[in-house]
């Protein structure tokens, strides 16, 4: 039932009920018991309804008195601060399922998404000058190193010598890479921006693929009319690899 007809519905059981106690006052005594038994009733009813317009159904009645009372088999409503959370963060929506491949990245009508594809292309092809290029980090970087742990790089020296080392180490390992998209943002402020990708780095090796969950924000700056990296950094948020791999 529509909203609007139960409000209605409600406030005329409400407005019945008190003309029926108004009454009831001028009823001999020995009525008034059983005559005040139907207002009572009627705001029962009311509340009820209101209830079931405003949560949802009987289901959703059911969980708030099951959560009150602990008395009812029913699933529970979240905490106040589960849904205060939930609404702060616009419900916390996951990434899509559906991965863009870096082809797909780069028509992105968004905010460095074509920077952003050189990027994750240069790696998975062991392009150390396009890479070079595009990067200009004033505070470092901060990558996943090959234990899935946090590798701090802090400055162009410790960054140079690090995708060197790793493109010789994949290389040796005959490993091959790609980076699949499962969500991106960005924002442009104009001379500088800041762009938030959810990707899987996959790698394949020794016949074996496996999938590496990664966040990363990126924070870009113009330089000459030109958009580069200022600041990387990521962190694994979870794996899911193939029995085996690695060993």
């Amino acid at each position: 039932m529509h909203p609007f007809i139960m409000a209605s519905l409600f406030f005329g059981i409400i407005f019945t009920a008190i003309l029926i106690i108004q009454g009831s006052q001028h009823a001999p005594r020995k009525n008034r018991p059983k005559v005040q038994v139907l207002p009572v009733a009627l705001i029962v009813m009311a509340l009820i309804l209101t209830g079931y317009t405003f949560f949802g159904g009987v289901e959703s009645l059911t969980g708030i008195f099951a959560q009150a009372f602990g008395s009812l088999e029913a699933p529970l409503l979240p905490s106040v601060s589960a849904l205060g959370t939930a609404f702060a963060m616009g419900a916390a929506a996951p990434a899509s399922e559906k991965l863009l491949t870096l082809k797909e990245l780069a028509e992105l009508d968004a905010p460095f998404a074509a920077e952003s594809s050189e990027l994750f292309a240069s790696v998975r092809d062991h392009d150390f000058e396009t890479l070079a290029a595009r990067c200009d980090d004033d505070f470092g970087i901060i990558d996943i190193n090959t234990g899935g742990g946090s590798e701090i790089i802090r400055n162009r020296a410790e960054w140079e010598n690090w995708f060197t080392n790793l493109f010789k180490q994949l290389d040796a390992m005959q490993a091959k890479t790609d980076t699949l998209i499962a969500k991106y943002d960005a924002v442009d402020w104009g001379d500088t921006g800041m762009s938030v990708v959810e990707f899987a780095q996959m790698l394949e090796f020794g016949g074996k693929t496996g999938r590496f969950n990664v966040i990363v924000t990126i924070v870009w700056k113009k330089v000459e009319g030109r958009w580069v990296e200022a600041r990387w950094h990521s962190s694994l948020v979870s794996t899911d690899l193939p029995e085996g791999f690695g060993a």
